[in-house]
């Protein structure tokens, strides 16, 4: 690991407290996301993927990390997995706003910008190197919990901002 790696990790988890509803849940609450996330791991470790998972017979509702969703649901969640997945992206001619959440999963391996400068380039046609700008805004939460109360608001907040932005 990098020292920068590192650093990444430990402001992560110590945003954790602040940011993860999962200290201020039920202890049924915390025992059942628990209990997914070890399922979820356990089905990636022996699978190597998501899609893999899925195919393995893993519940897409412990993957994702999503245990509130219906069980009627579940395989509409598995189709849009599969779609997501096999979907590979064209580069974009301009400037990429990224609004993500402040706190990563604990074995987060990404980027800061979660892929998007790869695709962000400068100006229409010519060279299609991933050179364009992106801006990155944080907004306080954990992906599960920033499109709920009280993160949504914050969330809009900061999409608002931005279209202000490129509108004006």
């Amino acid at each position: 690991m990098t020292p920068s790696t590192i650093w990444r990790l430990v402001k992560n988890v110590a945003y954790w407290p602040l940011d993860d509803d999962f200290l201020r849940s039920e202890w049924a609450a915390q025992r059942r996301r628990v209990s997914g996330k070890v399922k979820s791991m356990r089905s990636r470790r022996k699978s190597g993927g998501l899609v893999e998972a899925l195919d393995a017979g893993a519940d897409v509702r412990d993957l994702l990390g999503l245990w509130k969703v219906p069980a009627h649901a579940r395989g509409f969640l598995e189709r849009y997995v599969r779609m997501v997945t096999a979907y590979h992206p064209e580069t974009y001619p301009g400037e990429v706003t990224v609004l993500r959440a402040r706190t990563f999963r604990l074995a987060f391996r990404g980027t800061p910008d979660l892929g998007w400068r790869g695709l962000a380039r400068e100006g229409v046609g010519g060279d299609e190197a991933a050179t364009g700008e992106v801006r990155i805004t944080i907004v306080p939460g954990a992906h599960d919990t920033i499109l709920k109360e009280p993160r949504v608001g914050q969330l809009a907040a900061a999409l608002s901002k931005s279209l202000q932005r490129t509108q004006g």
